[in-house]
């Protein structure tokens, strides 16, 4: 039952995948053009907030940030990667490397 039930979620998965593919091959031009502008758009005004906010932060909310994101790192177990096995460490710091290049 379990893999019949599985094999019916991957077909609805691909005809849905199907559908939103014939959907963005429909749009008009003008509305593409827009839509992605309005994307660009939308991303430069996060990104220009987001490094005013960074320079109008007072020194003690940068410190806390920073001693936040340091202990993030030691949570994840970064100083402790020695102790766990090999394919454990392989995917943790691979996740925890993806994790920074998000924030950056």
């Amino acid at each position: 039952a379990t893999r019949y039930f599985a094999k019916k979620e991957a077909e609805k998965a691909k005809q849905a995948e199907a559908n939103r593919e014939y959907a963005k091959s429909q749009i008009p031009i003008g509305v593409k053009y827009f839509t992605a502008k309005a994307e660009e758009e939308k991303a430069a005004r996060e990104a220009k907030i987001k490094k005013l906010s960074e320079e109008k932060m007072s020194d003690a909310t940068r410190h806390f940030k920073k001693i936040e994101g340091e202990k993030e790192k030691e949570a994840f177990g970064v100083a402790t990667m020695g102790e766990m096995p090999a394919a454990i460490q392989h995917f943790a710091a691979k996740t925890c490397a993806e994790k920074d290049k998000k924030c950056q």
